[in-house]
């Protein structure tokens, strides 16, 4: 179970194709996630990890996926090696 307490964030993103495959990846790998989401009319980065930027979005609405932190390089690792997520 993914809590407050025991989860870091692998991405943040307005782009729903974008989160489809993060969640694919991780589904397929058997790696448990949890979304939240925020409406949002100003802009924002769109980055994957931290400090890592892919680009800039605005308006509409921010997707924060989260994984556990024991979790955390397995999902990174997965997501770096996708085709795609370079």
């Amino acid at each position: 179970m993914i809590t407050v307490f025991n989860r870091k964030e692998l991405i943040t993103t307005y782009d729903m194709d974008e989160l489809a495959n993060a969640k694919d990846d991780l589904r397929n790998a058997g790696i448990d996630f949890k979304i939240s989401k925020k409406h949002s009319n100003g802009g924002s980065i769109s980055r994957i990890g931290r400090g890592m930027n892919i680009g800039i979005k605005y308006g509409g609405v921010e997707y924060t996926l989260y994984v556990r932190e024991q979790d955390y390089k397995n999902a990174v690792f997965i997501i770096h090696n996708k085709e795609g997520w370079k």
